[in-house]
This record gives C-alpha cells, structure tokens and sequence, in this order.
C-alpha cells in the first residue's frame, strides 16, 4: 500500500471531509458486526472502509471495553516505519482522530502506569513531529513523574536530549506562573503557552543534566536553543561564537521579550497538564510582586496581576542569569583543572603540581620603582588596568582580561610560568560572566524600580548562590566554583570586601572537604570525588596568604605550619631546590609587577620549599616586630620563634647560611641577649655545622645556652648526670633551675591536649600594620601586610582546626602506655638541675652522631613532621 500522508486539523484530506466524525449513535447498533467488519477492512487495506467503520464504533460504541482495548492496541503501531495492517491504518487516519485516539489511551493509562502512558506519547511525537507541539509538555509532565522510579536516569535523560530540544524549536510564549501550559493557534501558527516557573524548571534542568555530565559544548548549544524559542530570536545559531559575543546579544535582545495574558492564551485545544512547581507569593495593590515566603525560583513572583514591564524585566532577568550561570561554571571547573595542574588527556598521568596564588595590596603610597627588587614590595602602578575580581555588590566591577606584564619571552616560557597565561585567561573568563550579571542586575533594577528586587533576591550575589545551589552540582564542581570566586575576589585584594569573601570561600572548600572525608563513605570510584593530589593543600596555602595579607602573621604561619606537619615532603629535598625557588619567585616579581595577583607554577618540592620560607620570613617578622617589647615574655617569645627558625632552616642547609642572612642574624641576637633557652629543639636538630656552631658559643661563654629538658635527658640515660635542687650546685655561673612546672616533652602524646575551639571573632594583632619587609630571595615581592584599618579585620576568625582537608590528622587524647614508665621521672624532673659540662656533652654528643652518620631523608621527613606538630599545638596552646 502507497504511502497516505496523516490528515490535520484543516481538512485538506477528502477522507475526512466525507466523514462525519460527530455522527450520532444509530439505534441497535451491532457492535460485534461493525468491529469484525472494520478488522476485515484493516486487514484488507481498504482505507476507506476501514475509517468509516472505525467512525461509526468510535460513536456509538467509544465508552466499551473492547474499543478502548482496541484503541491501546492500535497504539501500540504508531509508527509508520513498522510495515503492518494497523500502522498503515493509523497513518491514513485524520490527524484529529489520530489526536482522539492518543488522549484516550494516554488517559486510560495514566491511571495504571505513567512511563507507558509516556511511551504512546513519545512514540507519536517521533513518528508525526509536525504534531509534537501538542503533547510535548503533557509527555514531559508524564516523563518527569516517572523518573521517581528505577529508570530515573533514563528518563532524564530522554527529557534532556530529546523532548527538551524539540520543545526548543517550537514557537514558545511566556506567561505568568501557575497557569497551566495550553496550545494557541494563530494565522495557520501553533503556539505553546507555558508559565515563566515552568520554563525556568526546563532550562534548569537541561542544564543540570550537562554539567553533570561535563558536556560543555552541549551545555552551550542547549541553552542557546532554549532562549532562542522564548524570544531572543536567532540566538541558537550563534551557540559557536565567544561567550562574550553571546553575552552582548543578549543584552541587546532582551528588550524583545514579551509575556502574554493568561485569558488570551486560552484556547479549546488548551492541554491540562502542568508541573507543580508551587510557590507561596503574594502581589500587592498596585500590581509589584509580594514575598511572603522565601522563594526558590526568580519567576515564581510572576502572579497575573504583575505588570506588563516589570514581568517581562524579571523573565530577562531569569533568562539570562541563568544561561551566565552556567557559563561561569564552565570556566570555573576549567580554571579548578588548569589550577591543580589536571591534564585534558586522561591517558596522560597528571604530575603532583598545582599554581599559586601571588597577590599585593597596592595603595596610592606605594610606587613602582623600576628595576628594583628585594626588601620592597612590587607594586601597580596607578594606571595598570586592575585583574579581575567578583565584588559584594554592583559599585565595583570584574576588570577585563589579565594579562602578562613582562615583554621578556624567556620568562614567559619559565617552569614557573607554566600554563599560568591561559589559567589567568580562564579566570578572565569567569570574571567577564561575573560582570555581566552585576551589569543585568543594574538594567533590571532600573528597568523596573517597582519591584522590591533587594526583598525578593537579596542581591545579585546572593541569587547567583542561589542558582548555583539549584543545580545540586557534583562535589568537584562546586568546590570549583568556590575556589574561582576565591580566586576572583583575591585577585583585588585592596578592594574593601573582598579579602573576607575570599577567605570564607577558601574555609568552605575546607570544610566540605573534611566532611566528605569523615563520612568514611568508599566513594572512590566516583570521579567528582578524585580530588588532585595538590587541592587541599593549595587551598591551605591561599588562607595563608590571605591572613599574611592582613598583618596576621601568627594565623599565617600556623596555616603554613599545618601544611607542612602533613605534607609528603620529598626525601631528595636540598639547597638546589632552594636555589631553583629564589630564580622562581624573581621571575614571577618581574612578570607580575603591575598587577595586585597572579600565579605561579609549583611542584610538589616548590610548594614544600615555598612553605618553608613563607614559615621562616613570617617568624622572622614575628621576632622583628615584637623586639621592642622589653619583658621576660617578650625574651621567651623570641627565644621560641628563633628555635622554630633553627629547626626549619636544616631544610635546604646550606642556603639559609650561604645566600640569607637569617642564620647570622639569629647567631648575633643570641650574643647580643647573652642567652638562649628553647628545651625542645636540640633533639630536633640534625645538621652538624649548626650543632658546631651552638656549642662553640655555649663553651666559649657567649651565650648561655638552656637547650635541655630534664625529662630528655632522663630518657636519654644521663640520669646520673643530673643534679638535686638539694645537692650543693656546680660551680658554673651558667645553672638554671627547672621551674615548678616542668614543660613536657613534645614528643610524648600523653602531654597533648585537643586545641580550645576559636573565638567567635578575630582580634587584629598588637603589631602595626606596616609592610612586611621580605628578600627575594626568601618570599617574592608581593608578600605585603595589609594596608587596611585593623577595624577591618574583624571579619576574620584563626583557623585553628588541626583536623583539616587531606591531613586526617587527629590530636590523640589518651597517652600510650610505652611511656607510662616515664611519667614518675618527669614529675621528679622539676628538682634537678642542669650543669654547664652537661649541656656541652650533650651538644658534642650530637654533633659526632650526625657528623660521621648523617640523617637519612626518611628520618628527616618524620622528625621535622613531628616537630611541625608540636609547633601547630603549641599555637593552639598559645591562643
């Protein structure tokens, strides 16, 4: 049988001219008789005929059981490439009884099974798509109520790729929310009606599925599409172009959106279907929108009696807030991979690297003097044009994109510049849908100043944070997300409110980290939970950073410190690749010059390396700024932090006494103060030449040096050695008596206790808030101390939770026993004391161990660990 054409609506097709389908019921109608009659005639292939009969049974006899199994039976050969008697059948009818026949089975099986009821629509949208614009939403609605059983992927994901980019190419109409989705027919067009709640579900959905999937140019192209039907014309054709292409032809097209009236998008062949997407609001008098609970969808506050304008301004607003959205977190998981170095190849082993942040505050004092470097922090200059940034509100904008400052090619090509342009390209891109937003926020803020936008969305950041939060995004992804923002507001650090936002940022990453860990769920096999070797520790190193910029060194270097107490460090760690880093950090000072922030390229050594001098030039200022104090505390404090600075500097030995002056410096403020008592670093110390240098001034009687505890000395088997408090005392000038309370070893877990929890608030340190005065050699130039009020500051709160992301490392609270049989000797250590020769011994005793049998790097690794640990306690202890 030849190909018949299905009938529409119009009565083009003479079989259904010549049909009278309103026919009414004849009296003693053979059911029986016409059905066998209409079967034969399908059989058959008399077309004619079998219309005719199907006519009459659909009169008289439409209610009967056996019609209605008829019916599902015939729906089940609705597509015509199915060469059978029934197919053809259903090909040849007039499309109105094709519609008839739908509705009714559709109906019939809502009430018994919702997929099926979805698979007789679906079919006939695919086999007569001319026809599709009546049952899509009705499919859609049926589809999406059966995803809440097993298949809930496969029929997203039918909704997403296939129903949802057929309604794209429909002629969509907006209207206000919580009208029911109806069909419009106008000059020969049909047009789709459906509610502006409804159509954000839609979109937000198809996006949902694709950034899950991590299909960007399908995310892309599908959001095109989708605001192409609804009024901006023409935009699904430009889905190739730049994002920032994109984003100017929306901001043109907008003023062509229009949204119709509910009554007149009423019509008889209205569809009944609808997706609850209920909200409770409100509307004023005078027709502004009314919030009386808090709304989860920017539409949801479209009720009739909204104006005309204001309704169309926040259907733009929706629009295109939502397409930039998911924009930036394109770029934002593109700039997450590029930051902790993941390469686009997955056959290609990703190395452990990650980029840094390197960031200034400049202020109109600060100048740039040409050519300089070292103790002066590299500046902007006033006219260089700013880096990026995502401000708290609309007065300060996102800069365009960063670029490279240095006309040098070799630099550009360094390691430590490695990729560092195109991830600052990426960021630039995030920055530019940040811009677009606040830019959308002013136009529609101005547009319609009826509506109380700061009642019913906050502000554009907070929307955007609530569009993000909608698309429930996989766990890497949102951390993605934060780290750019982080990044974005770090990029201006001089800006008021953006170093708080940072800050916050970077603890929210840490924190979702650490939950996810402490759930000891096996999530492995999930790759948005693979989380680059680097991350974490990246993240701890940008709090750092931050809290450096503020002043707050204390909270800085204990930030730095719990990195390193439980970083891999590297066993074949040496001055060369202390050497490597000061070439590293002149090369990032000169290329980022004239900006407030830039990155630079690391490795797992550089980031190791990094720590440690960020460590050693914060205690060093620590020391400098707090010299002045003349008190027993301010002796012991210094005491401390140049004991910490002893026991780092053995990393890199001998570079911190060959190429800084920070081991002379110690050395001579010792002989300056005639003293020096730090009881827990000479077991920490391993390096011959400092333990040489140590005893050369204890016994040439320069410095008093108090570097023993009792209770070390008891566990080292000097027992013998030691001497009462009631015994007559050496007759060395050099004797210290323990005081009443002994300081317990910081080896011995049984001493430790957990960290108090934080104070609500951050109180701003004692110290001036000047400069950090820094080498090059030891930090790049763009370590600098805040320039802000120390009112400012109050926004943050010490980071003092040792147990943090990809360190799992728990304070222990019980003492094991292997040292219970110390505890006697360490109450009775407060009675010795410990003589002048003693002191000595022990120093030489050191001094020839590690002379002829170095450390081996393994036990190097552990023991400066340990000591970090002790150093992260002690600072909790402190605070």
């Amino acid at each position: 049988m030849s190909h018949i054409p299905p009938k529409d609506e119009s009565g083009d097709n003479s079989a259904s001219n010549n049909v009278d389908v309103k026919e009414e019921p004849m009296d003693g109608f053979d059911f029986d008789a016409e059905f066998a009659a209409h079967r034969l005639a399908v059989s058959q292939g008399n077309t004619d005929k079998a219309i005719q009969s199907f006519i009459l049974l659909q009169s008289n006899s439409g209610d009967r059981e056996a019609f209605i199994d008829y019916l599902l039976e015939l729906a089940s050969h609705i597509d015509p490439g199915v060469e059978t008697d029934m197919s053809r059948f259903f090909q040849a009818l007039p499309a109105l009884i094709q519609s008839t026949i739908i509705d009714t089975v559709a109906a019939k099986l809502e009430r018994t099974d919702l997929l099926q009821a979805y698979k007789v629509l679906y079919a006939y949208i695919q086999a007569y798509p001319r026809h599709a614009y009546k049952y899509l939403i009705r499919a859609m609605k049926l589809l999406i109520l059966g995803a809440r059983g097993d298949d809930k992927d496969k029929c997203i994901s039918i909704l997403v790729t296939n129903l949802l980019p057929r309604l794209g190419k429909q002629r969509l109409q907006l209207t206000f929310s919580g009208t029911p989705p109806s069909i419009r027919s106008s000059d020969g067009k049909h047009y789709i009606i459906i509610p502006c709640n409804l159509f954000e579900e839609f979109l937000r959905l198809g996006q949902r599925y694709y950034l899950d999937h991590r299909q960007w140019d399908d995310l892309v192209k599908f959001t095109c599409a989708m605001l192409d039907c609804c009024g901006y014309d023409g935009l699904a054709r430009l889905d190739f172009l730049s994002h920032t292409n994109r984003f100017q032809y929306l901001k043109e097209q907008r003023v062509n959106l229009s949204i119709v009236d509910a009554e007149a998008s009423s019509s008889s062949n209205a569809s009944s279907s609808t997706l609850e997407t209920a909200n409770d609001t409100g509307s004023s008098a005078s027709g502004v929108p009314r919030i009386t609970k808090p709304i989860v969808s920017a539409t949801s506050v479209l009720v009739g009696s909204t104006d005309k304008r204001a309704a169309t301004t926040l259907v733009a607003f929706m629009c295109e807030f939502i397409a930039v959205s998911s924009q930036f977190t394109q770029f934002a998981f593109e700039y997450y991979r590029a930051i902790c170095a993941v390469s686009a190849d997955p056959t290609k082993i990703d190395e452990k690297a990650c980029l840094i942040p390197i960031c200034t505050i400049t202020t109109p004092q600060q100048k740039l003097v040409p050519g300089t470097h070292g103790n002066n922090a590299s500046n902007a200059t006033d006219d260089a044009p700013p880096p990026p940034s995502a401000a708290d509100d609309g007065t300060t904008r996102p800069s365009k994109k960063i670029k490279l400052a240095s006309h040098d090619e070799n630099l550009l090509h360094a390691p430590c510049l490695a990729g560092v342009d195109q991830t600052l390209q990426v960021l630039s891109k995030a920055a530019d849908c940040m811009r677009h937003l606040v830019d959308l926020w002013d136009w529609a803020t101005q547009t319609a100043p009826e509506v109380d936008w700061a009642a019913i969305f906050g502000d554009w950041e907070e929307e955007f944070k609530r569009v993000i939060e909608s698309y429930q995004l996989p766990f890497d992804m949102y951390n993605a997300v934060l780290l750019a923002r982080s990044d974005l507001a770090l990029s201006t650090p001089s800006v008021s409110g953006n170093l708080p936002k940072a800050l916050k940022l970077s603890q929210s990453i840490c924190d979702r980290i650490e939950t996810q860990r402490r759930q000891g769920k096996d999530v492995s096999h999930l790759v948005e939970y693979n989380i680059p070797f680097m991350f974490a520790f990246r993240v701890l190193y940008t709090i750092g950073v931050i809290y450096l910029l503020v002043g707050s060194l204390q909270q800085s270097t204990l930030e730095i410190a719990i990195i390193l107490s439980v970083f891999p460090i590297p066993q074949d760690l040496d001055d060369k690749d202390f050497i490597a880093d000061q070439l590293d950090c002149h090369t990032a000072a000169t290329v980022f010059r004239d900006h407030e922030f830039g990155l630079m390229h690391v490795t797992q050594k550089g980031l190791m390396v990094r720590c440690i001098k960020h460590l050693i030039v914060s205690l060093d200022s620590e020391i400098r700024q707090r010299g002045g104090m003349a008190s027993i505390d301010a002796a012991m404090r210094w005491d401390e932090k140049a004991g910490n600075m002893i026991v780092l500097m053995q990393y890199g030995w001998p570079y911190w006494n060959t190429r800084t002056d920070f081991w002379d410096k110690i050395i001579r403020q010792m002989k300056e103060r005639r003293a020096f008592k730090n009881r827990h670093i000479l077991e920490y110390i391993f390096v011959p030449d400092m333990l040489k240098t140590l005893l050369e001034l204890h016994e040439s009687k320069q410095v008093t040096m108090d570097l023993i505890a009792p209770e070390y000395l008891l566990k080292s088997g000097h027992r013998r050695e030691l001497t009462s408090s009631t015994a007559s005392p050496s007759s060395s000038p050099r004797l210290a008596p323990m005081p009443d309370h002994p300081q317990e070893h910081p080896l011995r877990p049984s001493s430790f206790k957990p960290p108090p929890p934080p104070p609500p608030i951050y109180e701003p340190p004692a110290m001036p808030n000047t400069v950090m005065p820094s080498v090059t050699t030891m930090s790049p130039s763009w370590y600098a101390a805040s320039t802000q009020n120390t009112s400012q500051a109050n926004w943050m709160s010490p980071s003092f939770y040792y147990s943090r992301p990809a360190t799992s490392v728990v304070l222990p609270t019980k003492k094991p026993a292997i040292i219970d049989e110390l505890d006697q000797d360490q109450r009775d250590a407060h009675s010795l004391f410990i003589t002048f020769e003693l002191v000595s011994k022990c120093i030489q005793q050191r001094y020839q161990r590690y002379y002829h049998s170095p450390l081996p790097p393994h036990r190097v690794r552990l023991l400066i660990q340990r000591f970090l640990k002790y150093m992260v306690i002690k600072a909790n202890e402190d605070s």
